[in-house]
């Protein structure tokens, strides 16, 4: 979610006038209203900023004040926030995502996540992060084409906001979610349920470089169109376990059916570690041999360029086509949804790699060799100045 810093706040002097405090309370605070609000450590940030603004705006202490509604919500919050950090961070949040639009009544995804990590390693697949926001505003735009008509797998699903994306607003077909993590695809689980698109996205735990493809799909049909990959935020799929803990906290909540629909296209994000690329290469082999055409989305944020050059490097020893796409990169206050201010301070790239052609990253290279050996083949053969 968006930093409460970075959030859009009214003026000192809108602020302190009563009916914009109802307005923000009714709009905002009202957990009658909202029942999928986010959760209390992040609403008493932003309230306590509102409240901040309300007080600097007071000119007359006797006429000015804080409405009751707001101080009352305010008193509540700060019980919830003296909860140990421990249990804070085993709850869960509800989450709106609104998608980019210019209606007044804009559709929206609904997630329960776990938005604070515990340090296990096996938790980051429970929330959403800043690279699928970005590839979900990138499909909800450029990309609405990729999608739609398309059956898709996502690698490293977690909560599950690109696949349900695509199944309930982009027009796919059919959409897989997989996970190695069983506590991230029972998440999925519900919230798909909670976004009623059981009839077109499905969950399936994968383990890269172990699972096989035939045994997640449909009836074990490995001969089903596939057009596309799609992929965001994966994180440490190899070998990895969920913590008993974990799991029991959130068993009673999320429950996987079996599979229904074929798969046409394939979502990822984020590489985080290089152990994984020799598994994650295996799966996108076996993955792309069911169809030559088929496409691979990957969104990717920055953090290691060691670890990104050594996955695309993987991709050229197998011939595969990569090419960079240019993606506009809109400024936090002209968003109208997925709002990641948090981006800006992140690169995020977007790659489409498919295969069967030689990727513009190669022939880059081989043309800046070629240039040189010609340019040195000239300074070699030039007569000598006296």
């Amino acid at each position: 979610m968006t930093d409460p810093d970075d959030l859009p706040y009214p003026s000192e002097d809108l602020a302190k006038i009563t009916a914009v405090q109802a307005w923000l309370f009714e709009n905002i605070f009202d957990e009658e209203r909202h029942p999928f609000a986010p959760h209390a450590r992040y609403r008493f940030r932003v309230l306590k900023k509102v409240i901040s603004i309300i007080e600097d705006g007071f000119e007359d202490g006797e006429e000015d004040e804080i409405s009751d509604d707001l101080m009352s919500c305010f008193v509540g919050l700060v019980t919830l926030k003296a909860q140990a950090e421990i249990d804070i961070a085993q709850q869960v949040s509800n989450v709106t995502y609104t998608l980019p639009s210019s209606e007044e009544n804009p559709p929206v995804v609904k997630l329960v996540e776990k938005q604070a990590m515990v340090g296990t390693g096996t938790d980051t697949g429970l929330r959403t992060w800043t690279a699928a926001l970005f590839l979900a505003t990138y499909l909800c735009d450029a990309g609405r084409n990729m999608v739609k008509g398309k059956s898709i797998i996502e690698l490293g699903g977690g909560a599950g906001l690109l696949s349900i994306l695509c199944g309930t607003h982009l027009a796919a077909k059919s959409v897989l979610i997989t996970d190695f993590s069983q506590g991230a695809t029972e998440l999925a689980q519900y919230n798909i349920d909670l976004n009623d698109a059981s009839s077109i996205v499905q969950t399936a735990l994968l383990q890269w470089g172990v699972t096989s493809l035939k045994s997640i799909l449909p009836t074990g049909d490995i001969s089903c169109t596939l057009d596309m990959i799609l992929a965001a935020d994966i994180a440490k799929e190899i070998l990895s376990r969920k913590s008993a803990a974990n799991h029991e906290a959130i068993k009673s909540l999320y429950l996987s059916p079996p599979l229904a629909s074929p798969i046409k296209l394939f979502l990822t994000a984020h590489l985080y570690d290089p152990k994984d690329i020799p598994a994650l290469i295996r799966t996108l082999a076996e993955i792309f041999g069911t169809n030559p055409k088929i496409q691979f989305l990957l969104a990717h944020t920055v953090r290691s360029e060691e670890t990104l050059n050594n996955f695309l490097d993987s991709c050229e020893q197998r011939s595969w086509h990569i090419e960079q796409l240019e993606v506009a990169r809109v400024p936090d206050d002209k968003q109208t949804g997925f709002f990641h201010a948090s981006w800006s301070d992140e690169l995020v790239n977007i790659y489409m790699i498919t295969q069967g052609t030689e990727s513009t990253t190669s022939v880059e290279r081989k043309l800046c060799i070629d240039a040189q050996e010609f340019l040195d083949s000239i300074d070699k053969d030039a007569p000598k100045a006296d």
